[in-house]
């Protein structure tokens, strides 16, 4: 099983932390899976029930982050980039269809790299709708974004 790198555990801190409302060191166990899918993570609500019994909490209702940490691990998978980015679209695609509006894309592009410019987000958003109907499937996003 996968060890977290420093950089990680920073990250998952900051972000549990966020999540940490009165700043006692857990979060309500009900907020998991939000907390999981802003770390761009989407494990089936079952992978997380499955996760949660296996790990022993301290508290009925809430998770301290070396418990949090145990959590993330059960749910690494080593998926191929594929399978990756499969789950990554799966957070994006929120309704399932499969599909992304060209704002959600544009909202997406922004928040990983802010630097793009309107011309460089319509180039590549014109790449990826290649039916020009303002919808991008993963399969097309993928060929762009993966080359697979």
């Amino acid at each position: 099983m996968k060890e977290f790198s420093v950089e990680e555990v920073a990250r998952y801190r900051i972000k549990f932390g966020q999540f940490d409302y009165v700043g006692e060191g857990v979060i309500d166990k009900v907020d998991l899976e939000t907390v999981l899918r802003a770390l761009g993570q989407a494990p089936l609500r079952r992978e997380i029930d499955t996760a949660l019994q296996k790990v022993p909490t301290s508290l009925v209702n809430s998770l301290s982050f070396q418990e949090f940490l145990k959590i993330l691990l059960l749910l690494q998978k080593d998926d191929t980039p594929e399978e990756m980015f499969r789950r990554a679209f799966s957070v994006l695609d929120r309704d399932g269809s499969g599909k992304l509006s060209e704002d959600d894309l544009r909202r997406v592009l922004t928040q990983i790299d802010n630097g793009l410019t309107m011309d460089e987000l319509d180039e590549l958003i014109g790449e990826v709708d290649v039916d020009g109907t303002g919808e991008i499937n993963m399969e097309d996003l993928k060929k762009v974004l993966l080359g697979l």
